[in-house]
């Protein structure tokens, strides 16, 4: 326990260290050497020892034993650093730490030309040589322009450029008429539009998965605004009012069409990350439609995810997301894509991050061949998965468990599935009850939960206490007639096959 204690391996310095990349290393010693960063030799020293360690960072990395190697001190093996010591490492640490963040905010300006050179602008405007800012100004203006992505942090840089250059007239030609001010104010408009839209739609999200809500200041405001004035020529304003109207429900299907196409349309103009927030949005709007009872969005989807893997956008950092790779998966299956299905988990369960690249191709094989009506198997693909880490993963498990059972079991008083599929229902629920799911979830899974219920009664005591024909046909139409509602089909087929039955006695 003392040598936790006594161990860098939690600290910030450490956490920094690791999520470098090796070339970035190098770099950072070569930093690290230049005097005009670092005069102090003993930075270099615990570099060169930390170095060893990289990436990993496996063994316990003790105080004392760093400060005598640093320092050529002696202790005896009982005998604890002390407070002294402790403090001199730590500064050298806290250091080395602020070093290592200079360098990394360095990195980050090296990846953006265009941001580095306003600030060389801004830089010669306040050095007073007003003689080489045309020219500089022109040509970082062309460099700006020729970017070949139009998104949020293209219209910032945008607005800061003719920032600048009003700044400028400012100083040279106060009295000008065409001193630039409406172009450092359109630029300020539409920064402000994309950024506030983009916070907008992903607070409106946010709210229909959690239970939070959120103040939107001047979004009615804003969207009257929009409805009154086309900005179809800045795309990513366009496609993110789109998506507003998707999540507020304002003609949303019409709006849906539109920005499907122009997505597509424009998509060159936006890199992945955008790209994926985007297609993100789609997508849940898609999701939210099919649990209304809308069965065409599930194509709809499928087109995206399909779409999205032509442009590489579902990835979450160096790994294909878990997220998409299991939803992509179900919703294949929900078409009867089952050949699409195994070439996908083929091709990709590789680039899924390695700690989930055993659970979640088995909780993707379970969905698989539960689809393909082999229950056994589906639940022993289950079982290996384990309890879910992710809360919707946790739902679907949950769900299909439930599923599972009810598929193995036969119907009748002494069926061993009954009790099973009843206190997965309850755990279902009461689950749903004591986490921080958003009212449509909560509903949504609730609901599954009363009509499957419903449907149990039916298979379970139908022998002691037949039902009608018409209790039957107003189960069914329950079915569809509920708002919010998951495996929809899967239900009707459940109910249905009822009616079957009772037409064939």
């Amino acid at each position: 326990m003392k040598e936790q204690l006594q161990s860098i391996n939690n600290s910030k310095l450490i956490k920094l260290f690791g999520a470098l990349e090796a070339k970035e290393v190098k770099q950072f010693e070569d930093y690290l050497n230049s005097p005009f960063f670092n005069k102090n030799k003993n930075v270099v020293q615990l570099f060169i020892l930390l170095k060893k360690h990289y990436p990993k960072f496996e063994k316990q990395l003790i105080k004392k034993e760093l400060f005598v190697k640093l320092f050529a001190v002696k202790y005896k093996k009982s005998e604890p650093l002390n407070s002294k010591d402790d403090q001199k490492l730590r500064y050298l640490m806290t250091q080395m730490t602020n070093y290592l963040q200079e360098f990394i905010i360095e990195l980050k300006g090296r990846t953006d030309e265009i941001y580095r050179n306003t600030l060389l602008l801004e830089s010669i405007l306040e050095r007073r040589l007003y003689d080489l800012y045309p020219k500089m100004n022109k040509q970082i203006s062309q460099d700006h322009n020729r970017k070949p992505y139009r998104d949020n942090s293209y219209y910032r840089l945008e607005h800061r450029l003719r920032e600048s250059e009003f700044h400028y007239k400012q100083i040279v030609d106060n009295r000008n008429k065409e001193n630039g001010l409406q172009k450092v104010i359109d630029g300020f408009h539409n920064s402000f539009l994309v950024d506030q839209l983009r916070y907008f739609c992903a607070a409106i999200n946010r709210e229909n998965i959690l239970s939070v809500s959120y103040e939107y200041p001047l979004k009615d405001e804003i969207v009257n605004y929009l409805k009154e004035n086309s900005l179809e020529r800045i795309p990513i304003v366009d496609m993110y009012f789109k998506i507003l109207l998707l999540l507020t429900e304002d003609d949303a299907d019409n709006n849906f069409q539109r920005l499907k196409i122009q997505a597509k349309k424009e998509q060159g103009k936006l890199p992945p990350p955008e790209l994926r927030q985007i297609y993100g949005f789609m997508l849940n709007f898609c999701n939210r439609r099919i649990k209304s009872g809308k069965s065409n969005y599930i194509l709809e989807r499928f087109e995206i995810y399909k779409n999205g893997l032509t442009l590489k956008i579902w990835n979450a950092g160096l790994y294909f997301s878990y997220g998409h790779f299991m939803q992509i998966i179900r919703n294949a299956l929900e078409l009867g894509e089952f050949e699409w299905t195994t070439n996908f988990i083929e091709k990709y369960q590789t680039e899924l991050e390695p700690k989930h690249q055993s659970t979640i191709p088995s909780f993707a094989k379970a969905f698989y061949y539960f689809y393909k009506e082999k229950y056994n198997l589906a639940h022993e693909y289950l079982l290996q998965v384990g309890a879910p880490e992710d809360f919707y993963f946790e739902l679907y498990y949950r769900t299909l468990i439930i599923q599972i059972y009810y598929e193995k079991s036969s119907g009748g008083l002494e069926d061993r599935y009954e009790n099973p599929i009843t206190n997965g229902l309850d755990a279902l629920r009461f689950y749903l009850s004591r986490k921080n799911h958003s009212d449509y979830v909560r509903e949504t899974y609730n609901n599954f939960v009363k009509l499957m219920k419903r449907i149990c009664r039916v298979k379970f005591s139908s022998q002691i206490d037949p039902p009608s024909e018409k209790h039957l046909r107003k189960l069914c139409q329950d079915i569809q007639n509920t708002n919010l509602l998951i495996v929809r089909s899967w239900l009707t087929a459940k109910a249905e096959a009822f009616l079957e039955e009772k037409g064939s006695a």
